[in-house]
């Protein structure tokens, strides 16, 4: 370990640390450790829209605009746009970043686009996109059960199918 630095500091753990505690519905505490993440490294690409993100789950939507626009990394901007403009009511703000998400990360970025359907409440596009995560061996399909923008479409049958297809636990 670096002299004064600790393993969390040097290795990033904050950062699953705070994904983690997201998972368990500890949303403020997810928020002080991404603010940490973001004190020991500040150009750190996520690391605003993680925040956000944690703002967003304690209905802090105005503060997760705020540092979400902060973002630098464009693919993760747009994700958290389409979700903070969707809590906020702005469909069609929404629906843009989403479209520009689509449009330019629909590749590399399939597993994000089904949780903005499925936190918008759009079951069937979000299991389209899923399929779609599957196919393109999205390493982000391997965190869905603890995701939190999935919550609604857990209670879908085909969630739990797409469980099975994943060799999870159902």
């Amino acid at each position: 370990v670096l002299p004064g630095t600790s393993y969390l500091e040097r290795d990033g753990s904050y950062v699953n640390l705070g994904l983690n505690l997201l998972a368990d519905n500890r949303d403020a505490e997810a928020e002080a450790a991404f603010r940490k993440t973001l004190e020991l490294e500040p150009d750190g690409v996520a690391f605003h829209q993680l925040l956000g993100l944690a703002l967003l789950l304690q209905g802090k939507t105005d503060a997760a605009l705020r540092e979400t626009r902060q973002e630098t990394d464009e693919m993760w901007r747009l994700l958290n746009l389409s979700l903070v403009f969707h809590a906020l009511g702005r469909r069609g703000e929404s629906d843009a970043a989403l479209a520009a998400l689509k449009g330019k990360f629909a590749e590399g970025a399939a597993y994000q686009i089904a949780e903005v359907h499925a936190f918008r409440g759009e079951a069937d596009l979000a299991f389209e996109w899923l399929e779609r995560a599957y196919a393109q061996r999205d390493g982000g399909v391997a965190e869905i059960k603890g995701d939190r923008l999935m919550r609604g479409i857990v209670g879908d049958p085909r969630y739990k199918a797409f469980l099975r297809k994943l060799k999870l636990p159902v």
